[in-house]
């Protein structure tokens, strides 16, 4: 039993070596070598806020598209946003390609802050560094997965245009200071132009009632006297002159009623002031002779008495 057993088992190997031998000028092995990174999108923004005495005046957005233009003076805060870049190492910004380099600080509810040196009018190009490990390898050697990091930098830049200071900006309030600033939206709330002009266009229009036209008067035999009419009054400015003192009024008077030797009567709650005679007149100054020194006030009433009656 035992010779049969051995005799099935020398038989069946045999079978499978023929087969095996049979197939072998067709079967090939190979090995492959897959290497795959990968990285989520990112981006890299800026924001800069102009302030005085730790109060902000006003900011900028790289997203806006417009140019920056500051002057030096208030503190310029940069502050940079990097969306999809994940374990960074470190953040710097540099106005000359790296040759110098600002670290930026994480601060929270800010991101990455900067506070940018006191700088010199001119053009400026304020470029972002950032150094992470957020770059996923993958190397796939025949059936053996080996995954590693990898560091990755990535840059950006913005452009800045820094001004003369203004005279005398020291003393200037925050409101004025930002009239000076372009590319800035303001700190405190203001309206939008274009938001009050569709508030305007929405206001109901109001027409004015046509006023019914008057019907002429039947003529009479006996023509009506015409009104008397209020005296022509032009600012005049009265000199009196008391001894060695000048006082200087300003005054409505009829200029067709003065001239040399009228007199030009003060009086306050029905009391006399004084009497001022005219002496010479030039356009619309007039220079009198006072009675006595006392000093005219506003609200009191002024007659002219011809001839000095």
């Amino acid at each position: 039993m035992r010779r049969c057993t051995l005799s099935s088992l020398a038989v069946f190997a045999v079978v499978i070596v023929m087969t095996v031998s049979a197939q072998a000028a067709e079967l090939q092995w190979s090995g492959g070598v897959t290497l795959t990174e990968s990285s989520d999108q990112s981006g890299i923004f800026s924001r800069i806020e102009v302030c005085r005495s730790g109060q902000v005046i006003g900011c900028w957005f790289s997203t806006s598209g417009v140019l920056p233009q500051v002057f030096p003076g208030p503190d310029i805060m940069v502050y940079g946003d990097f969306p999809g870049i994940s374990r960074i190492e470190e953040v710097v910004l540099s106005p000359d390609h790296g040759i110098t380099k600002w670290p930026a600080k994480l601060c929270k509810g800010k991101g990455y802050t900067v506070k940018t040196p006191p700088a010199y009018p001119g053009g400026y190009s304020l470029e972002w560094g950032v150094s992470s490990k957020d770059k996923h390898n993958r190397l796939t050697l025949v059936i053996i997965p080996i995954n590693w990091s990898s560091q990755r930098r990535s840059a950006a830049a913005n452009h800045l245009m820094v001004q003369e200071a203004p005279l005398g900006w020291e003393q200037m309030s925050d409101q004025q200071l930002f009239a000076f600033l372009r590319g800035f939206v303001p700190a405190w709330a203001t309206p939008d132009p274009s938001v009050v002009a569709q508030m305007q266009m929405m206001q109901p229009v109001q027409i004015p009632a046509l006023e019914p036209t008057p019907t002429p008067a039947p003529a009479t035999e006996q023509a009506k006297e015409d009104p008397p009419q209020r005296p022509i009054e032009q600012p005049v400015t009265l000199v009196l002159l008391y001894g060695k003192s000048r006082q200087i009024v300003s005054a409505g008077l009829d200029m067709s009623k003065i001239e040399p030797g009228t007199v030009i009567r003060f009086r306050r709650d029905g009391q006399l002031i004084l009497d001022a005679c005219v002496q010479t007149i030039s356009d619309n100054r007039v220079v009198c002779r006072a009675s006595s020194r006392n000093a005219i006030q506003n609200g009191d009433s002024i007659s002219i008495i011809q001839g000095g009656n």
